[in-house]
């Protein structure tokens, strides 16, 4: 029997049991909701995270660990339970002309169908559509909105897969949509003054991106920089997917790291700032950040690991990357655990973030004779690691939920991936002097269009590539669930063949 060496070790595997089992809680009493036999899904996948865990720290302290995972699971069920959204008496409504009022709660997207917003009630959502998409509904509006209420469906996408659009708006509680609607505002000014002045300083930027860029690279650089999906041309949108490019305009780990790195170095740059003030600075700045491009689910799990770093960095000490990314996943996970089973944006950037701390190190190894650099300063090797490392974690997973498989990911990500910090360095300032100056703005804004130019090119190009990517229909859970044994299972015989070091893979 292997002695307990450490507190933090008995700390780290309790923490790691208690988490899977609140999560299979969360997701057993969805099971309904889901799909058949989900629970046992969850099982399994939990008693293999569990088993890992174990492993990991070398421990043999069973009884706390099972005790900690079985006193979690109804906890789970609970918050589950408590954080489900209640249709009250609008079930009864569906169907019917209805007039609803209440307070815009997103920031409204304009659509070829309308105006797109959240109207928030009581104890539920609707998804509303204005007839009229250039009506000037804004965020924290009271407005009374008139139209037929529906319950969502989901449909298929241009790729042929069915699209889980019940699912993608029950993770922000929305039940029921309400299309064509007639919309009359009653107030303004009802939502959080500082979520407002985000919002419109977020319009600020992209309205000095249109005056400076066309529109095709206008949308592009806003998705790259503050992940605005809504002017993108839905043809360029599809190459995005037919390319394995499409995170690029979804906030995450890259968008946020940029961000947390400027700031960092900016404060560390002013003479006799305290580092704990400059770092409590950085990390209400990236709150900021996140909180301003829609608190998407990717960009909040990139910005709780980014103020853990900062914070442990103020501190003097290390941040473990496995270990902030499962403490980033319970905050997110007990603030609301419908990210845990609706939302796929955040369950992607999990699986693509386990890819990179467990599978990146190993194909690192493996890619010595591959050159550290070419052309003097793209990192090749370590985009060759970390491309290939998040794509074989979230492969299965996208098989079984979108079933699109780009056999050109890997070369359009390196090829795309080196020129991504620089146009969003050279576009944010572009976008940011605009606002005073489109004088002052044109050199960066030149710089971007040069580089957003190569980005469209190359994208659309790559995507008319023959068989550039497949479509795969029947892809099923317990298929995905397969490979992902499959692949733990070759992860542990290649660390134990290589006699590679477990807790390294995971600094």
């Amino acid at each position: 029997m292997v002695r307990i060496r450490t507190y933090t070790e008995i700390i780290d595997g309790t923490f790691l049991s208690a988490f899977f089992g609140f999560c299979l809680g969360c997701i057993g009493i969805e099971q309904v909701f889901v799909s058949r036999g989900v629970l046992w899904v969850a099982a399994l996948c939990a008693a293999a995270l569990f088993l890992l865990s174990v492993y990991i720290y070398k421990q043999h302290f069973i009884l706390v660990l099972l005790g900690s995972f079985m006193l979690a699971v109804p906890f789970g069920a609970i918050r589950m339970e408590h954080a489900r959204p209640n249709a009250g008496v609008l079930d009864a409504s569906t169907g019917t002309r209805v007039s609803l009022a209440g307070v815009v709660s997103n920031d409204p997207v304009k659509k070829e169908s309308g105006l797109s917003f959240t109207l928030a009630l009581d104890t539920v959502s609707v998804a509303a559509t204005a007839r009229d998409r250039y009506a000037d509904i804004r965020y924290g509006d009271e407005v009374r909105v008139q139209g037929s209420l529906e319950k969502p469906e989901n449909f298929m996408t241009d790729q042929g897969a069915e699209f889980d659009y019940v699912g993608y708006l029950y993770k922000d509680s929305i039940l029921f949509k309400i299309p064509k609607a007639d919309v009359v505002v009653l107030s303004r000014n009802n939502g959080n003054p500082i979520l407002a002045a985000l919002i419109r300083f977020n319009h600020a930027i992209i309205a000095s991106f249109r005056r400076l860029l066309s529109v095709k690279e206008a949308s592009l650089l806003g998705g790259l920089v503050l992940g605005a999906k809504g002017d993108i041309d839905p043809e360029f949108r599809n190459a995005l997917v037919a390319t394995g490019t499409i995170h690029v305009i979804a906030l995450s780990g890259t968008n946020v790291t940029i961000v947390a790195t400027v700031l960092r170095k900016a404060l560390a740059a002013i003479p006799r700032l305290n580092p704990l003030w400059g770092n409590a600075l950085g990390g209400i700045a990236i709150v900021l950040f996140v909180t301003m491009t829609g608190l998407q689910s990717s960009a909040i799990r990139s910005g709780i690991m980014a103020v853990i770093g900062l914070f442990a960095r103020s501190t003097g000490r290390t941040s473990v990357a496995f270990r902030t990314l499962v403490l980033a996943a319970a905050i997110m996970i007990l603030w609301d655990p419908k990210y845990l089973v609706y939302d796929v944006s955040f369950q992607l950037s999990f699986l693509a973030t386990l890819g990179l701390i467990f599978i990146t190190p190993i194909l690192a190894r493996f890619f010595q004779r591959v050159p550290e650099k070419i052309v003097w300063f793209i990192p090749i090797r370590e985009m060759l690691s970390a491309t290939l490392g998040a794509q074989l974690a979230v492969t299965p997973f996208i098989l079984y939920k979108m079933g699109t498989f780009s056999l050109i990911a890997l070369p359009a990500n390196i090829v795309v991936l080196p020129v991504i910090p620089l146009s969003m360095a050279l576009g944010a300032l572009a976008g940011f002097l605009g606002m005073l100056s489109p004088i002052l703005a044109y050199p960066f804004a030149y710089g971007a269009h040069l580089i957003l130019q190569y980005l469209l090119w190359i994208i659309t190009t790559l995507a008319r590539t023959p068989f550039a990517s497949l479509q795969i229909d029947t892809f099923s859970l317990w298929m995905c669930i397969g490979m992902y044994g499959f692949g733990i299972g070759l992860w542990f015989l290649v660390i134990v063949r290589a006699r590679l070091p477990t807790k390294d893979l995971l600094a």
